[in-house]
């Protein structure tokens, strides 16, 4: 065995491209082990103490994000040998090596077959089967699992601009246009309560009145009720002139705050709270005492609601601490709640633009606030069903570069992240910020994120990322230099976002 030609020697087209320094070390080690009459030093193991053989290469440490900061993953790797001083050592190690060469081979060819280079080819393949360019383009994604979800379709129909609702039973390959027959598209206020509920305000073609509408089957059925105030019918221009919000805690019960403004003050002219127990065709108004909220200097932005007496309600505020306002008693009156200051931070408090709480469970939630002053993030926990709050750093999110004009909205001047639990969150920046096009994950609450790059990013301007899990999520774009009523694309991923494959869709 002493003159027996090395692996190397007798498999070049096998080691020849390989360039992983862990794989060749152990081939050496190997090679010396079973061509070798005495064991080398390196090798031997004492005989006092008894123990095994163990060639071990340590891995490295990762190199942790610091909070507040993009951190780059870095994947563990170690190479644990044991026991080899026979001849079926020998054979097994031989055995061994061959598998690690097919096995580094492989991950060689799955880096060269998916680079980071932007093209569309690279992706994995759709899991749809269609050869069809749909007519609208799926945008504002919203999925409630794995199969069942809401979008937007948009498009064009002989000119004329088209927005219609959309309903996916399994899992994007197929969307049905399930806007109500007769109105206009749900645009005003929506709530996607599950996979088959959803609840909008919708304006009637033939008359210029606006209506409660609401579906338990996925779109297939709708009920329809006026919106009525004390002044009589709303019309559909009325809702859009004023802000309205909604929050359902449950598939029946919800609240609805509708807020209107003084046209040459800008201060708060009207604000109502209504609450709703048949998921949201007919509501009740709640009796608020107007003291316990502001209504000069105040822009109301949000309401969400834990249950039916522990609510929230936010705004932007002339004053020095973030708007947000908690009511105990199912909204009759508030009292604005206090935030701890952001954690090694550059912004202080009165800089905050505070958005409505979202919660995974009766205890655990997030509170995410942006600032004005430097564009970024921070986002604030509880556990205690939002009685405290905890902070986390800060992260900035700088507009980009290559638009020194752009100005950032001082209503939202940051992307909004998303939840789906404690241990996962998400946000997309769009080619505005820096860095442009890429999706940020957080796997603790918002204290570290990690950006991920799309390998098609280059290719495409993409909008909306929604996930239901840690691992399951969709991306929507558009490709770039196409005309702005061309189909949309839309991305799946099932690791994370590591990987995506193209949805090849069709709307119907």
């Amino acid at each position: 065995m002493r003159n027996k030609s090395s692996f190397a020697e007798r498999y070049p087209d096998l080691l020849a491209e390989q360039d992983e320094p862990a794989l060749r070390q152990l081939v050496s080690d190997l090679e010396t082990l079973y061509t070798s009459d005495p064991l080398p030093a390196h090798l031997k193991r004492s005989l006092e103490s008894g123990r095994p053989i163990v060639l071990e290469q340590q891995p490295r440490e990762p190199v942790q994000p610091l909070p507040g900061t993009l951190g780059q993953h870095i994947p563990r790797s170690y190479i644990r040998w044991s026991r080899l001083n026979t001849l079926a050592g020998a054979l097994v190690a031989a055995l061994l090596v061959g598998i690690l060469i097919g096995t580094f081979s492989l991950l060689s060819f799955t880096r060269a077959s998916h680079p980071n280079n932007g093209s569309i080819q690279r992706v994995l393949a759709s899991p749809c089967v269609s050869s069809a360019t749909p007519k609208l383009g799926v945008s504002f994604l919203q999925m409630s699992d794995a199969s069942t979800g809401w979008a937007s379709g948009t498009g064009s129909n002989g000119g004329n601009s088209q927005n219609e609702l959309l309903h996916t039973d399994d899992g994007g390959c197929h969307w049905k246009i399930v806007t109500p027959q007769g109105f206009g598209p749900l645009t005003a206020v929506i709530q996607h309560i599950s996979g088959q509920l959803f609840w909008g305000i919708t304006g009637s073609d033939a008359e210029n009145k606006a209506f409660f509408a609401r579906t338990t089957d996925g779109g297939q059925n709708w009920r329809f009720a006026p919106v009525q105030t004390a002044g009589g019918h709303l019309t559909s221009a009325q809702i859009f002139q004023g802000s309205v919000f909604a929050s359902f805690w449950s598939a029946t019960e919800g609240q609805l705050l509708t807020v209107s403004y003084n046209s040459s003050t800008g201060h708060v002219a009207n604000l109502a709270l209504f609450h709703t127990s048949d998921g949201g065709l007919n509501w009740s108004q709640v009796v608020v005492d107007s003291a316990t909220l502001p209504t000069h200097g105040a822009y109301y932005n949000g309401i969400n609601f834990l249950n039916q007496t522990t609510g929230w309600l936010t705004a932007t505020l002339d004053a020095s601490a973030p708007g947000l306002f908690i009511t105990h008693d199912a909204g009759r009156t508030w009292s604005q709640q206090s935030l701890p200051e952001p954690l090694r931070s550059v912004v202080s408090l009165k800089q905050l633009i505070v958005l409505p709480p979202h919660f995974f469970s009766t205890q655990e939630g997030v509170l995410t606030a942006s600032s004005w002053a430097w564009p970024g993030i921070i986002t604030y926990i509880t556990h205690d069903a939002g009685a405290t709050w905890q902070s986390t750093a800060f992260l900035r999110i700088p507009a980009s570069p290559a638009r020194p004009g752009f100005i950032i909205d001082i209503a939202l001047p940051a992307p909004v992240p998303q939840f789906t639990g404690a241990d996962f969150g998400w946000f997309w920046t769009g080619p505005l910020y820096e860095p442009a096009n890429t999706l940020l994950i957080t796997h603790n609450e918002g204290q570290n994120w990690t950006a991920l790059s799309i390998p098609f990013a280059k290719d495409y301007h993409c909008s909306t990322a929604d996930f239901i899990s840690a691992h399951t999520g969709w991306l929507t774009c558009n490709q770039s230099g196409t005309h702005a009523s061309a189909p949309s694309r839309l991305f799946q991923t099932s690791d994370g976002g590591k990987s995506w494959q193209p949805i090849e869709y069709t709307v119907a």
